[in-house]
């Protein structure tokens, strides 16, 4: 079991023009020659939104040579909210050639407070294509959402 840990801190101007500083722990490394983990922590300051918290951990596995399956779980923690929000998330990414993949996945995601609730699932397949440049990528997503604040009625989109 291999692992590789970073640890880094900054501060900055970030969202709304809010000064903020933040600091990060990461480790990841691998469980066997197929899996591999990665676990994050960070804390940070916001101006106008106080303090916050990251505690997450995502877990991968090979199908085979070109597939992978993922598994996100992150939490989140908003002085603002006194709440912690939280993420699941299962993809399988799957590349289709040297410049194409197809990712497809299910997302949760809720609040602690007043219970442990789900607030929206959101279950989606997204084809990714390099162009021009590594760094340049399109993509179309086509989903299916469902939200508590719409009575978890199916709302269907495109995300381009």
């Amino acid at each position: 079991m291999a692992a590789v840990c970073s640890y880094h801190s900054c501060i900055g101007i970030g969202r709304k023009a809010q000064p903020f500083a933040r600091t990060q722990y990461t480790s990841r490394g691998t469980l066997t020659d197929t899996q591999r983990y990665r676990w994050q922590a960070s804390a940070y300051f916001y101006q106008n939104e106080g303090f916050g918290s990251h505690l997450g951990l995502q877990l991968e596995q090979d199908l085979n040579q070109n597939s992978v399956v993922r598994l996100d779980n992150d939490f989140f923690f908003r002085d603002e909210s006194d709440d912690w929000l939280w993420q699941h998330n299962l993809y399988n990414m799957t590349q289709l050639s040297d410049s194409s993949a197809l990712i497809s996945g299910i997302y949760v995601d809720g609040l602690t407070q007043p219970n442990y609730q789900v607030n929206e699932y959101l279950l989606s397949v997204r084809w990714r294509k390099n162009a021009l440049r590594e760094w340049l990528f399109f993509e179309v997503e086509p989903f299916v959402l469902w939200r508590r604040d719409e009575s978890f009625d199916a709302s269907y989109g495109l995300a381009l």
